[in-house]
């Protein structure tokens, strides 16, 4: 009777390891396709998000960078709205400029969100005056 015990708990174990084995492939493909198929998402790529700033928790503007236009998108649960596109040079260069500083010291200090937010509301109160 005991090796009967003992037989069940090895089948039940390699069993176990069978289905671990398959996840955790499954997992690494998943992976690996995932990084060859991200279709311009990845940094670098043609579209970068260059700075988000949280409204609500389901409510966002994403300063975005599409082909090196700079467009301002508000997001919501299932909209997302073309607010503005940044042609101005001098704060395309700061943006990216904050961008790429948030980027590199990222780990050692905060994020610059709220900063590229101000200079995209500065550039707008600028044109809006401008007008």
């Amino acid at each position: 009777m005991d090796s009967y015990y003992i037989i069940s708990f090895l089948k039940m174990l390699f069993a176990l390891s069978l289905v671990l084995g398959i996840m955790l492939g499954a997992v690494y493909l998943l992976r690996k396709l995932g990084k060859q198929g991200q279709m311009g998402f990845a940094p670098g790529g043609s579209i970068n998000v260059i700075t988000v700033r949280y409204l609500d928790p389901k409510t966002a503007i994403m300063v975005v960078d599409v082909f090196n236009r700079i467009y301002v998108l508000g997001v919501s649960g299932n909209n997302i709205t073309l607010i503005d596109e940044i042609t101005d040079s001098e704060t395309i260069s700061k943006l990216k400029q904050a961008k790429n500083y948030e980027t590199q010291y990222a780990s050692k200090t905060p994020k610059l969100s709220s900063f590229s937010f101000q200079l995209w509301i500065s550039d707008l109160r600028r044109r809006l005056v401008g007008q």
